[in-house]
Formats: C-alpha cells, structure tokens, sequence
C-alpha cells in the first residue's frame, strides 16, 4: 500500500489484486455483437476448458477417436485445427465471409480477425466459426 494515504477498502483491495492482466481475446468474446451462448463457449475455448474427450477422459474411460472425422484423438487443437472437419468448417465460413481463412492454430486466427476492418465483420466471422462447430 502506498503511504502518506488515507486507507480505504477499494485501494487495498486493488493493491492485493495486483496489476491485471488483459487477455488479447477479451474484446472478441466479450461484446455486444456476439450472443451470449457464443460468448461462453468462445471463453471455455479460450480458457482451455472445452469438454472434449481427451478432458473427460481424466475422469472416466472413453475413447478419445474425434466424432468429426474419426481420424485423431478429440481435444482442443484436434477439434479445432487438425480435424478435417475442422478445415472444411473454416474454408466454408470463409466462403461465406467472402474470405480465404487459412490458419493452423488460435495465435492465426486471431491474427485473421484482427486484421477485418470492422468490430461487426471480427464478431460476425467469431460467431460463424463458433456457431459452425458447435451449433450445426
């Protein structure tokens, strides 16, 4: 705490938290454009916590063989990035974006939305790929 100032609770509170750290993907999953259920799966993704099949299977026995495309075991970058199904995904939203989205990894991809011109055009190509996966 800083001395020579009159203590209050939100000040030491603000000392024992420390400085902050602002994730990179805090403005593309946490907007006004984005649905709510988007918003949370996006933040699961984010946070490394996805139920794939390689998570679950800490747990309990399962077989780890990715629903999509039966080839690799299902956890986060396989579903996203490795899985066959996972690429036509992307290059179907990117037909639908008018875009050419050719990413192998999240660091990519975020690169990829940084780079459209407009919040309107990041969110609506993070809800497409989000809603593609996941909604259908």
């Amino acid at each position: 705490m800083p001395k020579g100032k009159q203590y209050n609770v939100r000040d030491g509170y603000q000392w024992l938290q420390g400085e902050r750290h602002t994730p990179s993907w805090k403005k593309i999953v946490w907007n006004k454009l984005t649905p709510p259920k988007f918003k949370f799966i996006a933040w699961l993704l984010m946070k490394g916590r996805i139920q794939t099949k390689a998570r679950i299977s800490k747990y309990t026995t399962v077989d780890l063989r990715c629903v999509l495309c039966g080839q690799g075991d299902e956890d986060d970058s396989h579903l996203f990035w490795e899985c066959s199904s996972a690429q036509q995904i992307l290059r179907k939203s990117g037909r639908k974006l008018n875009r050419d989205i050719s990413v192998s990894n999240y660091p990519e991809l975020e690169e990829f939305i940084k780079k459209l011109s407009t919040m309107k055009d990041r969110m609506q190509a993070i809800a497409q790929l989000v809603f593609m996966v996941f909604g259908g």
